[in-house]
């Protein structure tokens, strides 16, 4: 199969080993996105390449099309509509909001990140330390939390994917009375 088909082309139908790889394929680059995201994020301020972080993220976000034609071709393969796919990536999305949410939360009240963030700002509006100074003690505090809970988070993404991905693989293929079995034989070419 080529591949521009396989990731950018929502009709057709692919079987299991195909969804396997395809999906492997794009949670890596996924991997390797978030890393480097996060890699840049935690540089200093000086040294730090907003251009690049920014084009990271879109790049992450721009993924989830890709994802969107493996998972509807999978589906069409067992019957289903692509409706399905929308349905199944906008709850991935909610419960990798509403984990990260949770997480940094947990940090930031369990640490005493907030307390430690109010203490510092308080000392440096007492004793009329310059802005700078400030700035980099408060990154200096944001980069242990994303320390902390970078990991968890990524880790978090990538268990509802593969949970995900293998609901979606377990599914049987229909040939018989299957309205998207036209175009079955050609996802295969």
């Amino acid at each position: 199969m080529k591949w521009l088909n396989l990731f950018f082309n929502p009709r057709g139908c692919i079987e299991n080993r195909q969804f396997g790889i395809g999906s492997l394929i794009l949670i890596l680059i996924v991997l390797v996105m978030s890393l480097l995201w996060y890699y840049f994020v935690t540089q200093d301020v000086e040294t730090r390449n907003f251009i690049l972080i920014n084009t990271l993220f879109n790049v992450r976000l721009c993924l989830i099309y890709p994802f969107f034609c493996v998972l509807v071709k999978r589906l069409h393969a067992s019957g289903k509509s692509g409706v399905w796919a929308v349905l199944i990536i906008l709850l991935f999305l909610v419960l990798s909001f509403v984990a990260q949410s949770s997480i940094t939360a947990y940090y930031m009240l369990d640490e005493g990140y907030v307390d430690e963030v109010q203490k510092i700002v308080k000392y440096y509006k007492d004793e009329n330390i310059e802005r700078d100074v400030l700035m980099e003690q408060l990154w200096h505090h944001r980069r242990q939390m994303l320390d902390r809970t970078y990991l968890p988070v990524i880790c978090v993404y990538l268990l509802f994917l593969s949970i995900g991905c293998a609901a979606v693989s377990r599914m049987k293929i229909k040939l018989q009375n299957n309205k998207y079995n036209a175009n079955y034989l050609k996802a295969f070419d």
